[in-house]
């Protein structure tokens, strides 16, 4: 395919959008067999005054004494697509938020003053990243450079002007605000496999912040922090050591088998730990006790919401459990355990990769679906920076279970199901380990009875798209439909620039291409689609963000162009479809559901066809 048929490709993707869209209609209206996710959650307390994002604009809303709502417009001068994060100050006269002008992932900060109800704005900068944090009467944000990388903090307090107090020079790191109290906030710095934590922390009576450093730049590490009283908790994922700073240091030792992977808080008063056990994100909270920790079903989420001295109580959902709110017992017992959605079904599989490993695979299925049944399968894979492939409830990939698809959830090397050492064992030099297990997943399924080994599609999003793209185009007779979504296709290249936010932090996950420059090509979905031959290359949709910085648009463009795709305008081997978005995607939840059931409408077509 050439540039010159690239122009076509929006002629296609509107022609296919025709012809899908009664599908599409059908999946949406299937979907709704089951509540939305964020209905099932109980609501958060009411606010005297909170910050919303309504038919355009973000508004303050201010509870009267005699009753009702007043609103204010905090940005009737800016164009806004979304409300990111917002925060008052603890004099109530001033108010900070994040938010975005295009659904792009661009983040710009706004301060704004409320004094008797006349709005002025105070402070703004326009290249932040999407946290902040407000201590005492001082705001902390991060800033990013012009490639996008987060690497200097700066403050501001009613008063003053901005200044800087932090500055991380090489490149090979980022700066991220963790934990925060109304005293001081964890500042963590992370790179080429190395992190490090600072406190930061005003000093009123001085007009001064202290900037601390809590740990040594260590290589091999992986540190996050919470703060609880005067107390600093650290944990380091990478060598599972977990220590408490205060008027004693203690050293606790995990629950068995588990794997603690980051540090959170449950309404600021107890500290728990997010982790692994046995594949699973699982949750644990320190002060109950070795046996308080409850595990999330099949490649779902568990999230903390409150807490008792007799229960916790969690958030919880996986590709087929709606959101619910569950109770646990102190003993890591649950008094009303997870329910599955009516109709569907889950189970773990193990395949064998080509070292011997055992890959887990989550299974999802129509439970009305005989086992003696072949049916379609969609993958799932992304198996990079150690990012577990674990999924919150999707009416739409449920209806499309509930509908004869199986959906298989492919846990390979590269993510984090296992903790560090299962991330390791796939990135750099060995990042072809990810794709090798993926092939072992795909060929164990095809084996399955239930499996129709004729009609495997797979689905993959971003990073992730380079384990599959290398996958089809290794071993294209194995598969009929392949979905990329805002992928990262052209290593070679984007590793290269460093004026790309994609550089020197992700060489040691895929390699520096200044020196490794075999090993990117290796796994380089490009270089692999330069030499590929095959004529039994799958049908392919690919989604894009004409905002994505990145995975952008030209790197996709690109790789198009390098493959010899048979040309069939009656039944196209491949469809573009471009939106006006970055790389997360719409923040409009309308227009979303609307691509997305597009995109899996051309799925089920292509596998039941």
């Amino acid at each position: 395919m050439t540039l010159s048929d690239i122009g076509c490709l929006e002629a296609v993707y509107q022609k296919e959008s025709v012809r899908l869209n009664p599908l599409a209609s059908q999946l949406l209206e299937s979907s709704k067999v089951w509540p939305n996710s964020l209905d099932t959650i109980s609501s958060a307390k009411a606010r005297s005054v909170s910050v919303k994002f309504i038919d355009g604009a973000i508004q303050l809303e201010l509870m009267r004494d005699e009753g009702g709502i007043s609103r204010i417009d905090l940005l009737p001068e800016r164009q806004v697509r979304g409300l990111i994060a917002w925060a008052v100050f603890p004099d109530h006269k001033h108010i900070a938020i994040i938010f975005s002008e295009k659904n792009n992932d661009q983040y710009h900060l706004a301060i704004i003053s409320i004094i008797d109800g006349a709005r002025t704005l105070v402070f703004s900068d326009e290249r932040v990243s999407p946290t902040f944090r407000v201590c005492g009467q001082t705001l902390f944000w991060v800033q990013r450079n012009t490639a996008h990388r987060p690497f200097r903090v700066l403050a501001w307090k009613p008063g003053s002007s901005s200044r800087e107090i932090y500055v991380e020079n090489d490149s090979r790191y980022r700066v991220l605000l963790g934990d925060g109290n109304e005293r001081r906030s964890v500042l963590e710095v992370r790179g080429d496999d190395a992190s490090e934590i600072l406190m930061i922390e005003p000093q009123p009576e001085f007009d001064a912040i202290t900037v601390a450093s809590m740990t040594q730049r260590n290589t091999h590490s992986n540190y996050s922090a919470a703060l609880l009283g005067e107390e600093c908790t650290i944990l380091d994922s990478v060598n599972q050591t977990f220590c408490t700073f205060g008027e004693k240091t203690r050293i606790l030792d995990f629950p068995e088998q588990f794997i603690g992977t980051r540090l959170a808080k449950l309404d600021g008063n107890e500290l728990y730990m997010q982790g692994r056990l046995n594949g699973n994100d699982a949750v644990w909270f320190p002060s109950r006790g070795k046996e308080a920790v409850w595990t999330a079903p099949l490649a779902g989420r568990i999230i903390p919401t409150n807490a008792t001295r007799d229960e916790v109580e969690f958030a919880v959902t996986s590709p087929v459990h709606v959101f619910q709110t569950c109770f646990g017992s102190t003993q890591g017992r649950w008094i009303h355990p997870p329910a599955i959605a009516q109709g569907l079904d889950a189970r773990r599989l193990f395949a064998q990769s080509s070292d011997g490993t055992s890959i887990p695979i989550t299974l999802y299925r129509s439970s009305l679906s005989s086992k003696k049944v072949a049916e379609p399968v969609v993958t799932i894979v992304y198996g990079c920076y150690g990012i577990s492939l674990d999924a919150m409830f999707d009416p739409l990939l449920a209806a499309m279970i509930a509908s004869g698809i199986t959906v298989a959830l492919c846990h390979v090397r590269g993510g984090g199901e296992y903790g560090y050492e299962w991330h390791n064992a796939a990135r750099g030099s060995s990042k072809h380990v990810a794709i090798d297990d993926y092939l072992a997943c795909v060929e164990f399924l095809a084996s399955l009875c239930e499996v129709d080994a004729d009609r495997i599609g797979v689905l993959a999003s971003s990073a992730g798209a380079i384990v599959a793209a290398n996958a089809v185009l290794l071993r294209p007779e194995l598969f009929k439909a392949m979905q990329l979504v805002h992928p990262f296709l052209t290593p070679e290249i984007i590793l290269k620039d460093e004026s790309e936010p994609l550089t020197a932090t992700d060489w040691i996950e895929f390699g520096d291409p200044r020196r490794d420059e075999e090993q990117i090509l290796q796994i380089s979905p490009l270089s692999l689609a330069t030499r590929f031959t095959s004529s039994s290359m799958p049908k392919i949709w690919i989604r894009v963000g004409t905002n994505d910085f990145r995975a952008p648009l030209w790197s996709v463009r690109l790789w198009i162009e390098a493959l010899t795709i048979p040309d069939d305008t009656t039944n196209p081997a491949l469809v573009l479809q471009a939106a006006d978005t970055g790389h997360t995607g719409h923040s409009d939840l309308d227009i979303a559901s609307t691509d997305n059931s597009l995109a899996m409408a051309w799925l089920v077509d292509t596998l039941t066809t």
